[in-house]
C-alpha cells in the first residue's frame, strides 16, 4: 500500500482522500439519523421510556430545591408522576400545590378527578368540597361533579340536590343561553334518578363530565 502510494500521481492520492472524507461523512449522517430516530421514538421503547422519564423527573426536583414554591414546577412533577403511575406522588404533589398555590382549588378539583376515576367516590367528594371551600366564585362544574360522584354512591337524594344547585348557577350566568344543553342534559340525570325506584344500587353510571359544549364554561387550568 505504502509502495502503491509513493508511486501514485497527484490526483489518485487526491481521490483516495476525497473517497475516504465522503465515507466518514457518511458514517457521520447515518449517525445523526439514527440519533434522532431515536430520540423520537425512544419515549414508545420501554427502556429508553423510561431513562428520559427518570431524567426529567430528577431534573425537576432539582430546580424545585432551589425554588420550592414554585408552582410550576411541583404542577410538571405531579403530571409527570401521574404518566409514571405513580399516583401516591401525584397526589402528595397536588396536597402541594394546593398549599403554596392562590388557586389551590384547581388542584383540589384536579385531585378529585383523579379521585372520581378511580371510583373513590367518597374521597372525590371530600376533594370537590376542599376546591368549593377556596374557590373565590361558583362558576365552573364543582356542584356538578359532586352530583356524580353521589349518583355513583347510589345517594339519589344528594345528587340530586347537587344537580338542582348547579342549574341555579347556570340560570344566574351571563350567558345562559349558552348553557341550554348542558341544563337539559344535568335534567334529565335528575329525571332517571328520580325514575329510579331500585332500592339497590343504582344502574346510573355518571360519567365525569358533561358533553363537550360545556368546555366554554370550564375553569382554564
Amino acid at each position: 500500500m505504502i509502495l502503491y502510494i509513493a508511486h501514485a500521481s497527484p490526483c489518485e492520492i487526491k481521490g483516495k482522500i476525497m473517497r475516504k472524507k465522503a465515507t466518514f461523512a457518511i458514517l457521520g449522517l447515518l449517525i445523526i439519523i439514527i440519533g434522532l430516530l431515536t430520540y423520537k421514538y425512544s419515549e414508545d421503547i420501554p427502556f429508553f421510556s423510561n431513562l428520559i422519564m427518570e431524567y426529567k423527573i430528577d431534573s425537576i426536583k432539582k430546580k424545585i430545591k432551589d425554588e420550592p414554591y414554585s408552582v410550576n414546577l411541583h404542577y410538571r412533577l405531579a403530571q409527570l408522576y401521574l404518566k409514571q403511575g405513580e399516583l401516591n406522588k401525584y397526589e402528595e404533589k397536588l396536597q402541594i400545590l394546593r398549599k403554596i398555590s392562590p388557586d389551590s382549588y384547581l388542584y383540589a378539583e384536579e385531585l378529585g378527578d383523579h379521585l372520581f376515576k378511580l371510583k373513590q367516590y367518597k374521597s372525590s367528594i371530600k376533594a370537590y368540597n376542599d376546591a368549593l371551600a377556596f374557590a373565590d366564585s361558583e362558576d365552573g362544574l364543582i356542584h356538578f361533579k359532586i352530583g356524580n360522584a353521589y349518583a355513583n354512591l347510589n345517594n339519589k337524594q344528594k345528587a340530586i340536590e347537587e344537580y338542582q344547585i348547579q342549574l341555579n348557577i347556570f340560570k344566574k350566568m351571563n350567558n345562559h343561553n349558552k348553557t341550554k344543553k348542558v341544563e337539559e342534559f344535568i335534567e334529565s340525570l335528575i329525571k332517571k334518578l328520580l325514575e329510579n325506584t331500585d332500592e339497590s344500587r343504582t344502574k346510573l353510571s355518571v360519567n365525569l363530565t358533561a358533553p363537550r359544549n360545556i368546555d366554554f364554561i370550564r375553569r382554564k387550568y
